[in-house]
Formats: C-alpha cells, structure tokens, sequence
C-alpha cells in the first residue's frame, strides 16, 4: 500500500528515488541551493531527465523554460511563415515566422508550435534566425540568409551587398536560341568589373559571335571565346562601372542575327568589386 505524507523537504543535499541504486536529486552541501543536478546512484556523471509537455501555451513568455530549451543555442531556423489573419497548422517542434499582423499574431515575432498551439518566442532569446524560403509581408525576410534583432528590425548578417563588401558575381545564362541574355541583378555604381568567367557547357553549332558587356563596355569579345570548343574561358580586365547597369551576353550570327545555331549554352559570369573610399 502506497503512503502519502504531506512533506516539505529534507535537510540532506541529496534525494533518492526508488532506492540506494537510483539516480538521485543533488544540490551544494550546506543547502545553499546554489544548483540542483540529477544524478547516477553513485554520484559518478549525470542522469537523463525527460520532461514532458512543459510549453503551454498559456505560460507567458518570460517564463517559458521550454521554448528557452527548444531554440537549441538561440539559432532560430525557420521552418516556414505564416498572416497572422490566417496561421497555419505547422507540425509540432517547428518555429514559423508571423511576417503579418493579425488575431493574436505579431508581425516580426518568431512562435513555436507546441501541442497543436502557437507558443511566442522571446525575440531576446533568439541570436540568429536562418530563413530556407523567402518571407514576404509588412515584415519581409530573403531567402537563404542569416539574420539578427538590433533590438527594433532583423537585420540579414554577412551581408556581402554593402560597401566595401568582397567580390561578387552576377550570373547571365545564354543559349542558341535568341541574341541578347541580360542579367536581373546590376553592377553598382562606383564598383569595378575585375573579369568575366565565360562557362560554354555546350558549344554553338555554327559561327555565332558571343560578347559580354556591361555599363556599354564590351569586357569579353568573340577572340576571347572558342564558341565551337565546350569549355571555361576567363578575361580579366578592369573595368570601372561609372552608371550602375546590367550585364549582358549578346550572341550574333556573321555580325547581325543569330540565324542557323540550333544548339549551344553557357553561363557567364561577371566578378566585380565595391572598393572602399
């Protein structure tokens, strides 16, 4: 027959359970009460410890131990987003982005989906949010980026777009199948074009001339190209970017159209530099 006594405590700093051979609670000789550990019978390491549904949804979030735990190292990563007019129903254990104000969302607030509910996050707690999709709302987050809080926005971290950044490059596919490839991306006013990477997977099946320009100067001309021959060619050359402008590939046929090529694709890629003043 079990017994159930009404205890407060115990003067000892360890607390067996289930016997001398039992993991056991531990706290500082003395009782200062400084920590408390679980541990092995003999006091040799520690012991798991499980718990169980400890994040509600009703605790406030000041005191919400769990989701504390859950952010594993305060690195957020995003499972996915969500208006806060109308949540989604996300799987257990994931974190999703509210980039919408509505109901009892926040936008620009990071939530955890606990039990089937909706648990707020800290923002305090979080270091880092790494996003996998784009987030698009009143709060709005790119693709594939790291961001911090700076206490009033996310601001995306290792951002390589500002002055002084390292080099980059914009990419600009081409084929055989129309004579003027330009990029969506620009080169900044003020950087300078340092060389461009001509990537010809599949070679051209006829006489076609293949350029490469940028800011109306032309960095990569036909004589730097086997246009019949699949491979990488790299012209490096510097090239100041007075009017921030698109990279363009042009591929002609005899100086005017593209006319008889019926294959024949690459890539080309523009490197440039944002030097600092």
């Amino acid at each position: 027959m079990s017994l159930f006594k009404k205890l407060k405590g115990t003067m000892e700093h360890i607390f067996h359970i289930g016997g001398p051979l039992s993991p056991f609670w531990k706290t500082d000789i003395g009782g200062a009460s400084s920590y408390i550990a679980a541990r092995d019978y003999d006091d040799n390491e520690y012991t798991h410890v499980e718990l169980a549904d400890i994040l509600r949804a009703e605790i406030i979030e000041d005191y919400n131990a769990a989701a504390q735990l859950d952010v594993r190292m305060f690195t957020v990563y995003l499972n996915g987003d969500f208006d806060g007019s109308s949540p989604t129903s996300p799987s257990n254990k994931e974190f999703h982005f509210c980039h919408t104000s509505g109901g009892s969302f926040t936008a620009g607030r990071v939530y955890y989906r606990k039990a089937g509910a909706f648990v707020l996050v800290p923002t305090a707690w979080i270091k880092f949010l790494i996003t996998t999709s784009s987030v698009s709302g009143t709060v709005s987050l790119e693709a594939d980026w790291l961001y911090a809080w700076n206490g009033s926005n996310w601001i995306k971290k290792c951002d390589s777009s500002g002055i002084g950044a390292g080099k980059q490059y914009v990419k600009v596919p081409f084929d055989y199948t129309t004579t003027s490839f330009s990029s969506t991306s620009q080169i900044p006013s003020g950087a300078i074009c340092t060389d461009v990477i001509v990537d010809l997977t599949t070679a051209f099946n006829d006489s076609t001339i293949v350029s490469c320009e940028t800011d109306s100067s032309t960095i990569v001309t036909n004589n730097d190209i086997g246009h019949s021959v699949a491979n990488q060619y790299v012209v490096e050359d510097i090239t100041l970017i007075s009017s921030a402008d698109v990279c363009t590939v042009n591929v002609t046929k005899d100086g005017t159209n593209l006319t008889d090529a019926t294959i024949g694709e690459g890539v080309a890629y523009f490197g440039y530099v944002t030097p600092k003043v």
